[in-house]
């Protein structure tokens, strides 16, 4: 629900996933040029590429969260999203062959 929001609800969409791989779409890119260009080179394997953009995109969505997801709930004080932190946290990635 926080992710795409419920209109019928009046709940307002407060994306942390999709709005972090659009606002980091071109660092993501470069990231992925540089290190394709380490795998061509021998100088890294693919598995290890993969797991550093994951581990980048994991950061960043974890941060995005910390920082709080606009707009504000009318009902809580603080950042959205951040209760026990287990939503922050469970944030991760997974690289499959």
């Amino acid at each position: 629900v926080h992710e795409f929001g419920s209109p019928l609800n009046n709940i307002p969409q407060r994306s942390f996933l999709r709005s972090t791989i659009e606002s980091g779409r071109q660092e993501y890119k470069s990231l992925f040029r540089k290190l394709t260009l380490k795998i061509i080179r021998n100088q890294i394997t693919k598995s290890n590429a993969l797991r550093l953009i994951g581990l980048q995109v994991q950061g960043d969505v974890q941060a995005k969260i910390t920082d709080g997801i606009e707009p504000q709930l009318k009902s809580r004080d603080g950042t959205p999203l951040i209760d026990t932190g287990h939503l922050r946290q469970s944030i991760t990635f997974q690289v499959d062959e």
